[in-house]
């Protein structure tokens, strides 16, 4: 008996678990397990599609800002390419523009001054995704009067990223109401049976009316005691 009791001192010292605390916590598992597969899948995937979007799209803004450049280039007027650049530059969403010579030397240089925190973090984000510059050749072959190379302000790419949070929040709160529900009425399917088999045991106990018999559920396990 005292070796029986030696064994039983630790389970009932025990801390005591709730079967809904652990149908809860299992679901949330599954639950955050397959939202961040198909998040991250959904993601990189975008993200490249963005990417590449991104690209073409500076790289049209480079072939039209060569070919309209190209008689400012020509005639070696900086005052008109620069206003053609100041133009194109908010419409075009260009952070920067470096316009080369035919030797690869910088012959201007645009840098849109860098607003609020959210579009200094914008083209941080350009820079780590796009990297490379947009680049066209100015003027044709076979002697080029030189290279224009840009990098665009990141404002599309900040704009996606900031709609793709607020739908994976979205998508975790839905989640969570699912679970909480779902794991509401699995517990109770769980419990209530169980709760009912220990209720009426106890008065079995009391009163010592050993017919009394428990009524079936619908779960085998339980239904089986």
């Amino acid at each position: 008996p005292d070796a029986a009791r030696t064994e039983a001192e630790p389970l009932m010292q025990a801390p005591k678990i709730r079967v809904a605390s652990i149908v809860r916590q299992a679901q949330w598992r599954v639950a955050a397990f397959s939202l961040a597969c198909v998040s991250l899948l959904l993601a990189m995937t975008s993200l490249l599609a963005l990417r590449e979007y991104e690209l073409r799209t500076m790289e049209l803004a480079a072939r039209s800002l060569a070919l309209a450049g190209e008689p400012a280039i020509r005639f070696n007027d900086r005052p008109a390419m620069l206003e053609l650049i100041e133009q194109l530059a908010g419409p075009a969403q260009l952070a920067e523009v470096v316009v080369s010579d035919p030797r690869n030397q910088v012959w201007l240089r645009f840098e849109r001054p860098v607003g609020d925190p959210a579009d200094r973090w914008a083209r941080r984000l350009e820079r780590w995704l796009v990297g490379a510059p947009a680049s066209a050749q100015i003027g044709g072959e076979p002697k080029a009067l030189g290279r224009i190379a840009l990098h665009s302000d990141g404002g599309t790419l900040m704009r996606y990223a900031l709609w793709a949070a607020l739908s994976l929040a979205l998508c975790v709160g839905a989640s969570a109401l699912v679970v909480i529900w779902h794991s509401r009425r699995l517990a109770a399917a769980i419990v209530t049976p169980i709760s009912a088999l220990a209720r009426l045991t106890r008065q079995v106990r009391e009163s010592r009316t050993f017919e009394r018999r428990a009524a079936h559920t619908a779960v085998a396990e339980v239904d089986a005691l």
